[in-house]
């Protein structure tokens, strides 16, 4: 669901973390990396040090999501530890909308079908360089059929206000892109064939243009 819903993030592997991460706190340092959110997917058993990390980062303000059952073992023994954990955090069902509901503060951006539909036909990496943004798309699965033509329209919306140049992997060559802005967000309009990936630079800037071919994210809610 994540991945190919478009949210970033890193898997965190339970066996390495205590040599990562020496204690929790707010945000959960990892190595080089920093974390606001922790997303726990259901899991029968956690091991302690885990969870003494987990308790920790709630306990400072830190963002806990549980998708579907707590872990009723700690290192495999029977534990009521999982329940406390349940309770600093957010315990949402194990379906694609919860997950994409309780994350979509936390996204960088969205991208949409033609009918406002989340899309969720594509991988992706987002990545900054300075104040500079790099966003890139491809299809995430072959189609059923390559004989038959499938453009489409979709709409990327990022969060910010950005020009935005096009970067053409098969020619080599950079476009000015047009898009649209609502509120703090920049949507691009994309049309895309079966094969197509797409590869962008975002620039930050100041516009107060408004939007008129999309809706807005609440519109989307019932959609997912």
């Amino acid at each position: 669901w994540m991945v190919t819903g478009c949210l970033d993030f890193d898997f965190i592997c339970e066996s390495l973390l205590p040599g990562l991460c020496t204690e929790g706190g707010n945000p959960l340092r990892v190595g080089e990396m920093a974390y606001d959110v922790i997303v726990v997917p259901e899991l029968r058993t956690m091991r302690r040090t885990t969870y003494e990390r987990l308790m920790r980062f709630a306990n400072m303000g830190g963002k806990v999501i549980i998708v579907g059952k707590a872990p009723e073992l700690i290192d495999a023994l029977p534990s009521d530890d999982g329940k406390a954990l349940a309770e600093v955090s957010e315990n949402i069902g194990f379906n694609r909308k919860d997950v994409f509901t309780a994350l979509a503060p936390y996204r960088y951006f969205t991208v949409y079908n033609s009918n406002y539909s989340v899309c969720t036909n594509y991988v992706s990496a987002f990545r900054s360089e300075g104040d500079l943004r790099y966003l890139f798309l491809s299809a995430a699965a072959s189609p059923t059929n390559n004989d038959l033509p499938d453009k489409k329209r979709i709409y990327i919306e990022v969060n910010g206000k950005y020009s935005v140049t096009l970067l053409d992997t098969l020619t080599g060559e950079a476009r000015a892109q047009e898009c649209a802005y609502a509120g703090n967000k920049t949507v691009i309009s994309a049309d895309v064939e079966l094969h197509d990936s797409l590869l962008y630079k975002l620039e930050p800037f100041a516009c107060e243009e408004k939007i008129d071919f999309v809706k807005s994210a609440e519109s989307f809610e019932n959609l997912l």
